[in-house]
């Protein structure tokens, strides 16, 4: 739970006090299982049947908890259809009901006269559908659109209406998790009782026994993949290559349209349906091309009543915002391929989008240590004009409020006193969001590392280039944009969502299909089967064929070579050739395969890894041993806390550094975190969860196992 994070900052950093923080967790897990034993002992089965679809089984009882409870689940779907509903019929109204040419006329006739003197020429401003039949026939043709999209929308709710009062019951009887309980309970805990449901009733409720991770697994089966493939064959995919286009977009500009496509079309068909790979589908790269030329044509239809759709739900949804705090326009938020390189596989949304939002403040600080001074003295003067300009009209409307009804001749502008008004407040707005405040500066490269101590990204080639430099400082603009910027000046994430609509089709056209192979080739390669889970993603394998496959010893880990038969997870062939491309490739990956398991053991406390996972969690505690013994402050990183667990172990023991003994406290919290293993606020579980494996190993790393 988020206020069991919060202990963090009161427990000291003495073995006394950790062993308190373990009885707390084992009084906290024992209540737990005894609940869990009172509400099932009466029962000779659970109340729910079992279920014919695991995954999506276990999507609808995240999906539940995600949404906390029914009642809210219920509204928030109620409301997004009439979301939709509001958005067709104002979007009817606004283009063909109101004559703009007769609103022009009306506006005209009300800045040279009197508006009593034009109350004819404002009468026919709103009519019935009116306009050229080229205009009638293309609105029509968005409404028809958005009609049927609403239409999809009201179905799929109408369909799993009583599907979510079956969940409701199932979370109160069988797992004992009340509505109101969901408010403040974490996803450990339905996971837990999942698992304790299918010990108490073995072959009632599921066939085969999932555990965590195996939940997990169903749950992220087709986002993990994704998440392959944005660090994989796709890096290079996801644009297409002209001048203009770089200028506007990005070489690395996902949009969610093409997000969306290829799901659609690479993942979506990959499976069977027992939810197994196809392997006629991984041999078949004409029938993927097939597909997307296909999804190219029907995008291409679509684009224009799509980009219609986004203008108008954007105005209606933001301008109020821009207008009341012009400095809003200058906000920025992570790109859509941000946080595909950010997030962990096996991490849940709610978990990923709670950790990725604690890191924008500490961006938002790096990106304003680039600020120009120049801008900002020059926006001081601006911002000066407008509010003394502001000010000479407050003064008026004080005085006489009748008198800001004068039009004013301005800059070739004849407009009344209360349009100045408005801009002028807009225009000292804008102003001031460029103005560099006095004793706001921050050091960049610790603001940078504290933003990876959330996202868990901090590249080697940052780390050999300063953090603070312009090179750096360029490609964290391209992660962390602007929701809205002038297209020429800065790239933002409006213009590429708009132009990826556009452009999709041609990706779809000219740039995947000539990918097709290696992207099937890649698919086939990342794939491992499991008899309780069918095919998964084998990235997000955390048995000991995953950690052979992808671990990566500058993280920890000891990988060793791949089972006869498995291939490299980065391209075909054998050899010494697809070792050295497999090596290259859990490289570039900055140990995500191990962070991704340090953060699930985080999460899932009752999980209990393999034993490469265990070596893994005891080889960290060592190192976070050997950090603690330095006895460096935990606010002041050091230059060993920064490197891999496998590299600061080696540079701690050149420095004279003992293993065993010593206390861990808030150091060993700060090298994690500072690991760009996990958040800082999960330092102290995962400190708890590799404790006793530690201390059973007598403070050391257990030897390998032995190995056919």
């Amino acid at each position: 739970m988020d206020h069991y994070h919060e202990l963090k900052n009161m427990v000291s950093s003495s073995t006394y006090s950790y062993s308190r923080l373990g009885a707390a967790m084992r009084t906290r897990n024992s209540n737990d299982n005894d609940l869990t034993q009172l509400l099932l002992e009466e029962r000779e089965s659970p109340l729910a049947s079992r279920p014919k679809e695991l995954d999506l089984f276990f999507s609808q009882v995240y999906e539940y908890f995600s949404e906390k409870g029914l009642a809210c689940l219920l509204t928030g779907q109620v409301l997004n259809i009439c979301t939709l509903i509001f958005t067709w019929i104002f979007s009817g109204f606004f283009m063909l009901c109101i004559d703009w040419s007769a609103l022009g006329v009306c506006s005209q006739c009300m800045s040279e006269y009197n508006s009593e003197d034009c109350s004819d020429k404002c009468v026919d401003i709103v009519t019935g559908p009116h306009g050229s039949a080229f205009h009638v026939t293309v609105v029509s043709a968005y409404l028809a659109v958005l009609l049927v999209f609403l239409g999809y929308r009201v179905l799929v709710f109408c369909k799993d209406f009583q599907a979510w009062f079956s969940m409701q019951k199932f979370f109160n009887h069988d797992l004992g998790i009340s509505d109101r309980d969901l408010m403040t309970v974490e996803w450990a805990l339905v996971a837990s009782r999942l698992v304790e449901l299918q010990k108490r009733y073995p072959s009632k409720f599921i066939k085969e026994f999932h555990d965590e991770q195996d939940i997990t697994s169903r749950i992220m089966r087709k986002d993990n993949y994704m998440i392959a493939l944005i660090d994989g064959p796709l890096q290079g995919a996801m644009h297409y290559d002209h001048p203009l286009l770089n200028r506007l977009m990005g070489p690395k500009a996902l949009t969610h349209t093409l997000e969306w496509n290829i799901r659609y079309c690479v993942i979506e068909p990959l499976f069977d349906s027992e939810y197994r790979v196809d392997p006629r589908v991984l041999g078949s790269p004409h029938l993927l091309q097939r597909r997307l030329y296909t999804m190219g044509l029907i995008n291409l239809v679509l684009s224009p009543f799509i980009v219609m759709f986004i203008l108008i739900y954007f105005t209606l949804k933001n301008v109020q915002r821009y207008h009341a705090d012009p400095r809003t326009l200058s906000t920025r938020s992570w790109s859509l391929y941000a946080k595909y390189s950010f997030r962990k596989y096996n991490e849940l949304p709610h978990r990923f989008q709670r950790r990725i939002a604690k890191a924008v403040p500490w961006a938002e600080k790096y990106v304003e240590g680039f600020a120009s001074p120049l801008l900002s003295i020059i926006a001081r003067f601006l911002a000066f004009i407008a509010s003394a300009l502001l000010a000479v009209l407050i003064s008026l409307w004080i005085i006489n409020e009748q008198m800001m009804k004068l039009d004013f001749f301005f800059l070739g502008v004849n407009r009344n006193l209360y349009w100045y008004m408005g801009m002028f407040a807009m225009g000292l707005g804008v102003a001031r969001s460029f103005i560099i405040q006095q004793g706001t500066t921050h050091d960049s490269e610790q603001m940078l590392q504290s933003c990876a101590a959330y996202t868990n990204y901090l590249p080697l080639r940052w780390r050999h280039m300063r953090l603070s430099s312009p090179e750096v400082y360029h490609e964290v603009t391209e992660l962390f944009q602007l929701n809205v910027a002038f297209p020429w000046v800065q790239r933002s994430i409006f213009v590429q969502e708009m132009l990826g609509v556009i452009m999709t089709p041609f990706i779809l056209w000219w740039v995947l299909p000539e990918k097709a192979h290696e992207l099937l080739l890649f698919l086939r390669n990342c794939t491992t089967e499991k008899p309780s889970v069918k095919s998964i993603c084998s990235f997000a394998d955390f048995s000991n064929v995953g950690f052979n496959r992808h671990g990566t010893s500058r993280f920890g880990t000891e990988p060793h070579d791949a089972p006869n038969g498995s291939s490299s997870a980065q391209g075909g062939g054998g050899g010494l050739h697809s070792s050295e491309r497999d090596r290259r490739h859990r490289d570039s990956l900055e140990g995500k395969f191990e962070k991704s398991f340090v953060g699930f053991k985080a999460t899932h406390p009752q999980w209990q890894p393999p034993a490469e996972g265990q070596e893994l969690l005891a080889r960290l505690m060592q190192t976070v041993e050997l950090s603690s013994q330095q006895h460096y402050p935990a606010h002041c990183p050091t230059q060993s806390q920064h490197l891999p667990p496998h590299e600061a172990r080696h540079h701690m023991l050149a420095s004279g550094a003992s293993v065993g003994g010593g206390d861990v406290g808030e150091a060993a919290a700060n090298f994690i975190a500072s690991s760009q293993y996990i958040p800082p606020e999960q330092a102290e579980e995962v400190h708890h969860a590799v404790l006793q494996r530690y201390r059973e190993t007598g403070g050391g790393v257990p030897p390998p196992r032995p190995r056919p």
